[in-house]
């Protein structure tokens, strides 16, 4: 309660962007909000919660400070805290007090199918503005867990899955269910421990349509499995001192069939709706290196310089020059 009244204090300070209409329309609001977010708990638990503090939603914007038609109301009940993010009126109301049940669920869900999984993250970022909150791992949820059906109280989450050395290939059918497809909910295998201790956060950018981001990490990462059904598997070439790793359109590994007539000069066709990423030795920092003509640069990553472009369909032509 501390943390919200010092809050409500520092934004006081600040110029607010509201017209005297929308003030009057908050104030109104601010007068009907406890007792909603306590009929809500009631309705959705069957207790009455003792309500500890509530303040409206705010944020600093280009033109100073904004007022939402929601509220954070901070809660408790036989000893236990929650937060309660409504409307004014009661609706689009969620709460996190089975934040640490549904994880709990989630995580032995998983690990049923997948024993090796290391890490199971809801990805679920809930609507608050106010910075006290935001970042905060604060998991919100609209729907009451029964213990038993998890999708239902998933279905507005993006579930993150990393493990080690998993094969993906099979029929997860299962994972595909427990959430919204349009969220994007992924697996993860990593070719090792290391790499996952590293780049764990690596999956949470991971989305349908973007084969080229993830080539990108495919020196920390074997296989991924996106929902609606998108396998890619990540196996890393060598052809001479050039190494690369290479999907076709389908996600499936690509032989880009590389012919180089010295150690200078290579070519080499990526599959039609495919994409891959070069790798070359740490030794050649100080050279140049050009495809089809066009002069690109590398950075340091792991053990390898890799290409700071991505390589697209059709046929390519690298140079290497000391």
């Amino acid at each position: 309660m501390k943390r919200l009244f010092c809050a409500a204090a520092a934004l006081t300070l600040l110029c607010s962007c509201e017209t005297k209409e929308q003030e009057a329309s908050r104030l109104e609001g601010e007068k009907i909000a406890p007792d909603n977010v306590i009929k809500y708990v009631e309705e959705k638990y069957g207790f009455t919660p003792q309500l500890k503090s509530l303040v409206t939603d705010s944020y600093v914007g280009k033109a100073g400070l904004s007022y939402t038609d929601h509220v954070i109301a901070e809660m408790t009940h036989e000893g236990r805290d929650f937060i309660v993010y409504s409307a004014f009126d009661g609706s689009d109301a969620c709460d996190d007090l089975q934040q640490e049940e549904i994880q709990t669920a989630l995580e032995n869900e998983v690990k049923s199918h997948i024993p090796e999984a290391k890490q199971v993250e809801i990805c679920q970022y809930p609507n608050i503005k106010s910075e006290n909150y935001t970042g905060k791992g604060i998991k919100l949820y609209r729907e009451y867990f029964d213990g038993q059906d998890l999708s239902s109280v998933l279905y507005e989450s993006r579930l993150v899955v990393c493990a080690v050395n998993v094969d993906l290939s099979g029929n997860f059918d299962w994972f595909d269910k427990l959430t919204h497809p349009n969220k994007e909910s992924c697996i993860v295998s990593y070719r090792s421990q290391e790499a996952l201790t590293e780049k764990a956060d690596l999956a949470e950018g991971f989305t349908y349509g973007d084969t080229p981001k993830r080539l990108k990490d495919s020196l920390y990462i074997e296989e991924c499995r996106v929902s609606q059904g998108l396998h890619e598997e990540y196996v890393l070439a060598e052809s001479d001192w050039l190494t690369y790793v290479a999907c076709d359109s389908s996600g499936a590994p690509a032989d880009l069939q590389v012919d180089n007539t010295d150690e200078k000069h290579y070519t080499f066709t990526v599959p039609e709706g495919g994409c891959a990423e070069l790798f070359l030795p740490k030794y050649c920092d100080t050279m140049r290196f050009y495809d089809n003509s066009h002069q690109f640069t590398t950075h340091l990553e792991g053990d390898y310089l890799q290409a700071d472009i991505s390589f697209e369909e059709g046929k390519h032509t690298l140079v290497i020059i000391e």
